[in-house]
């Protein structure tokens, strides 16, 4: 949905889409970024083979990436008058999203509710944040892979322990 998105919505080519953008010392930011919400974020138990669930979480951000950053965030950051509001919608709609994963643990409303804020403001927002200041989907890209990947590093291991 996000290549269509790009290419017939936006219609723009994929070649024109921003990797670094202008501002790339913002890749930089989400390293740290990533490791310290990587490991503060709840660890889902698996018992799969860490090389296969790597191999769907790379997909996966990729995925959410391309779509909510690479399309949604800068359609809305494009001539935006106010980028601030461009980068809370964006975070919002990454946020709501995210309920389709929170259904499906059947946990209380208010859990859910709380989950879905932090995610918002710690991932989404983070994300549109990276989007706007660096100007590219590499800075994004970037801490939501290093996440994903501390996430399901350590829920692998607390798994066989």
């Amino acid at each position: 949905l996000a290549l269509i998105g790009i290419v017939f919505v936006s219609k723009e080519s994929l070649g024109a889409l921003p990797v670094l953008g202008s501002n790339a010392g913002w890749i930089f930011a989400a390293f740290p970024y990533g490791v310290i919400v990587g490991f503060l974020s709840p660890t889902p138990m698996t018992p799969t083979d860490i090389g296969v669930v790597l191999g769907m979480g790379v997909v996966h951000v990729i995925a959410e990436q391309l779509f909510f950053f690479g399309f949604v965030g800068r359609a809305l950051l494009k001539d935006a008058e106010n980028p601030l509001l461009s980068v809370f919608l964006t975070a919002l709609l990454f946020g709501l999203y995210q309920l389709s994963y929170f259904i499906v643990l059947q946990a209380p409303m208010s859990v859910m509710l709380t989950g879905i804020a932090q995610i918002t403001a710690f991932a989404g927002g983070a994300y549109a944040l990276l989007l706007w200041r660096s100007g590219g989907i590499l800075a994004p890209l970037m801490a939501h892979l290093i996440i994903h990947s501390v996430m399901m590093i350590r829920s692998t291991t607390m798994y066989a322990a």
